[in-house]
């Protein structure tokens, strides 16, 4: 084992394979040239809904990944469901929340995700699908010199 594991992960097996599931879904979307954030259940739960997107601030999210989460409060999933009733992508990999944050929500968090499936990391870039359409064609009228072309531009 590497001796940067600490004694908590190599003690605890669900904690050592939420990090290891973690780590291949990180590095698969590095892989294909995904970008990606991080964002904690206030941020989803602040979160606007507007056409299949959870709007937070000035971004857009169309797709959320959610790495062997398995501890998470009732009211975030109920946010990520109406996301994916919404026509969001909502990818539960390697497993489904099984637990609240609260011990009375914890058979309310394996109802609300009953319906769902999860995936294994592999499939997660496949699951997304293609950034844009197969129909998307970029077209430059006149000369290129000056031309940047970059997924995103942080201010």
């Amino acid at each position: 084992m590497p001796k940067v594991w600490t004694d908590a992960e190599r003690d605890n097996r669900e904690s050592f394979q939420a990090s290891k599931t973690q780590e291949q879904v990180i590095r698969s979307l590095y892989r294909h040239g995904c970008d990606f954030s991080w964002l904690d259940g206030d941020a989803v739960l602040n979160a606007e809904i507007r056409a299949g997107h959870l709007v937070i601030a000035a971004h857009e999210y169309t797709s959320i990944i959610m790495p062997r989460v398995e501890l998470l409060p009732l009211p975030v999933i109920q946010k990520l469901l109406q996301f994916e009733k919404a026509g969001g992508k909502l990818l539960w990999v390697d497993a489904l929340p099984r637990l609240g944050d609260k011990p009375e929500e914890h058979s309310a968090v394996r109802a609300a995700v009953a319906a769902s499936q999860s995936i294994p990391p592999e499939k997660v870039v496949e699951k997304l699908g293609p950034a844009f359409p197969e129909t998307f064609r970029l077209r430059v009228d006149g000369g290129v010199e000056g031309l940047f072309i970059a997924r995103y531009v942080r201010n």
